[in-house]
């Protein structure tokens, strides 16, 4: 049982860990600093791959798209998916079904708080629009319990609604192609960071006193 003062632990996964879960945690890591500071001390962002060269760099166009897109990408280097990580994170957001898959064979325990990332986005979305009928948490629980009851909410919803055609339902694999694979991988990334971060915003913002303005 996670404690209030715990931070709250979100891992993204890829194959590699040199494009898509690294981009998605840098960008997401960036929108936290720039736009909840306070909350961005509450809330620890990494990546990880599933099948990494350990300790390879970031190819330069990904790299580049993750500055552009505000992440900070010196001194990546790739890293295997650790299960005991994968376990005590509150939030394991996976860049294809496949990724998923295999994690929830590595670690069944964590499968309620293992999503797609697009998934994660649109439930979080749908419970914005339409909150669930469960006891509020009040105004004074702290920023990490908002975001794990958020999780279990989602994960009750999950499969009661399909992810939207504007949405990618799968982040495309760019490693090796073409500049314009790069493109839309980190386009499909910041569309799903987006939805969820206009969809978070009062939770996280609450973390600096009061709502979004």
């Amino acid at each position: 049982m996670r404690t209030p003062a715990e931070p709250f632990r979100t891992v993204a996964v890829c194959t590699g860990n040199v494009c898509r879960s690294a981009q998605c945690a840098q960008i997401l890591s960036a929108r936290l600093r720039d736009h909840a500071p306070a909350a961005a001390g509450l809330v620890e962002v990494t990546s990880a791959g599933l099948h990494p060269r350990p300790g390879a760099p970031m190819p330069s166009e990904a790299a580049e798209l993750s500055v552009r897109y505000g992440g900070e990408p010196s001194g990546h280097r790739a890293r295997p998916v650790d299960p005991e990580e994968i376990l005590a994170a509150d939030l394991v957001l996976c860049m294809t079904r496949r990724h998923r898959q295999a994690l929830v064979r590595t670690a069944p325990r964590a499968s309620r708080r293992t999503f797609l990332l697009s998934e994660f986005a649109h439930l979080v979305h749908d419970l914005a629009v339409s909150p669930p009928d469960s006891p509020a948490l009040g105004e004074h629980a702290s920023t990490p319990d908002r975001l794990r009851a958020l999780v279990r909410a989602a994960a009750q919803r999950r499969g009661l609604t399909t992810v939207p055609a504007t949405l990618p339902e799968e982040v495309v694999d760019p490693f090796g192609g073409a500049a314009g694979d790069y493109r839309t991988s980190a386009e499909q990334i910041v569309a799903c960071l987006d939805l969820l971060q206009d969809s978070l915003g009062d939770i996280v913002a609450s973390a600096d006193g009061g709502p979004r303005s």
